[in-house]
């Protein structure tokens, strides 16, 4: 059976360490100068991002060190939505469907860990194994509906720990996923 071409980036599906992912996104700043223009300086849901200098997020290039995984953004204008508990509600009060941050938009991403983590992505190749590598790429998405389209290639980003049990996933054909972890984690701004 042919699996379904949905690249959608990096999603956390699994905790190394027993809390549930979702408790273990942090919210980092995204400013609205500094980053690539198009693609590659847009945050989309599912792209791998590091620091920069100033410690605001931006996506990563493959062989860099990974900070970790956007799952949430929020616009500027959202820093009047911090409740009294001063905890970011992540989205843009202006446009509620609007689920990434170009490049001349400045922000907050909610972003998981990648060293805490695992993560299914789509493979650009077939038949990968468990143990087996592979890259993410250039940062790429789909402004409307906000997700990253970003896929593993040939390379040495990331390894494959196991198949996406996915009754509908078959990794003998292209465009199957894999549970991931990232070889190369880092905190320090690139």
């Amino acid at each position: 059976m042919a699996n379904v071409d949905r690249a959608n980036g990096f999603r956390p599906v699994k905790s190394l360490i027993g809390a549930p992912w979702t408790s273990l996104v942090r919210a980092y700043p995204v400013s609205d100068t500094g980053r690539a223009a198009g693609d590659a300086g847009t945050i989309y849901i599912g792209s791998v991002v590091n620091l920069d200098s100033n410690g605001d997020i931006k996506p990563a290039a493959t062989t860099e060190a990974v900070l970790g995984v956007v799952v949430a953004v929020g616009s500027d204008s959202s820093e009047t939505a911090l409740n009294t508990d001063n905890t970011m509600r992540y989205f843009n009060p202006d446009n509620l469907s609007k689920r990434h941050l170009l490049p001349t938009e400045g922000g907050y991403a909610g972003v998981v860990p990648a060293d805490d983590c695992l993560f299914s992505v789509q493979s650009s190749e077939t038949g990968k194994a468990i143990g087996s590598t592979g890259a993410f790429g250039t940062n790429s998405g789909n402004t409307t509906s906000g997700n990253s389209t970003v896929v593993i290639g040939a390379g040495a980003d990331v390894t494959v720990v196991e198949q996406d049990a996915r009754p509908d996933n078959d990794t003998t054909a292209a465009n199957a996923r894999y549970i991931v972890k990232f070889n190369t984690v880092g905190y320090n701004a690139v």
